[in-house]
C-alpha cells in the first residue's frame, strides 16, 4: 500500500438510498423474527429490541425516500445527519410529506407521531424501566410493510430516471436493489 491517500468519492444520494431501503426491510423483518405475531407478548425482554428495530426501519425508509429525491446526506444544517433530523421520525416524516411522500394510510403518520419521541430519546436502545403503552411489534411491522415496499418502488423509479430510463430488476439487483416482496412470499 502506498503512503499517499486516494480521495474517496462520495456516493450519490440515490445510491445511498438503495442501501437504506434494503436495510429498512431487513430491520423490519428482523423485528418480526425477534417478536413474531404468533407469540406477541410471550417474551417481554424482546419487546424493546423489536421496537428499536422497527423504529430504525422507519428512520431508514424515510431517509431512503428523501435521499432518492436528492436530499443532503450530510450533518450540515438541513442535512439528514444533522442533529435536528438524525433520529427524528416526526421531522423526517414531515420533510418527506413536504417532498411529495404519499403514505398508503394515515396510520403510518400516526405511528411516527407516537414512536418519534421514544426513538428520539433512545428509549428502546437504552431501556427504561416501567410499562409503555405500545402496539405489539407485529402490528407495527404490518403497518411498515407497505410503506417500505412503496418507498422501495420510488427509489427504484428514481434510480432508473437518474440512469437513463427503465432498468430491469436484474440490473438493479446488481447495484443492491431487488424488488421488495411481501413477508408472506406473495407478489
Amino acid at each position: 500500500m502506498s503512503g499517499g491517500s486516494s480521495p474517496v468519492r462520495p456516493r450519490p444520494s440515490e445510491q445511498i438510498a438503495i442501501g437504506l431501503i434494503q436495510d429498512a426491510e431487513a430491520y423490519r423483518a428482523a423485528a418480526v423474527r425477534v417478536h413474531p405475531k404468533r407469540a406477541p407478548h410471550r417474551d417481554v425482554n424482546l419487546l424493546a429490541p423489536a421496537w428499536h428495530l422497527l423504529c430504525h426501519a422507519s428512520e431508514l425508509a424515510l431517509k431512503a425516500y428523501l435521499l432518492s429525491g436528492g436530499a443532503d446526506p450530510s450533518a450540515k444544517q438541513g442535512g439528514l445527519m444533522h442533529s435536528t433530523l438524525r433520529h427524528n421520525l416526526v421531522g423526517l416524516y414531515r420533510l418527506a410529506l413536504e417532498r411529495g411522500f404519499n403514505p398508503p394510510s394515515e396510520e403510518f403518520g400516526e405511528l411516527m407521531d407516537f414512536l418519534g419521541p421514544y426513538h428520539g430519546a433512545h428509549v428502546f436502545r437504552y431501556r427504561e424501566q416501567g410499562r409503555m403503552p405500545l402496539h405489539p411489534p407485529f402490528a407495527i411491522a404490518e403497518t411498515l410493510e407497505p410503506v417500505i415496499a412503496g418507498i422501495a418502488q420510488t427509489v427504484r423509479e428514481r434510480w432508473s430516471a437518474a440512469h437513463g430510463g427503465r432498468r430491469g430488476d436484474e440490473e438493479l439487483a446488481g447495484v443492491g436493489l431487488a424488488r421488495a416482496q411481501p413477508a408472506d412470499g406473495t407478489a
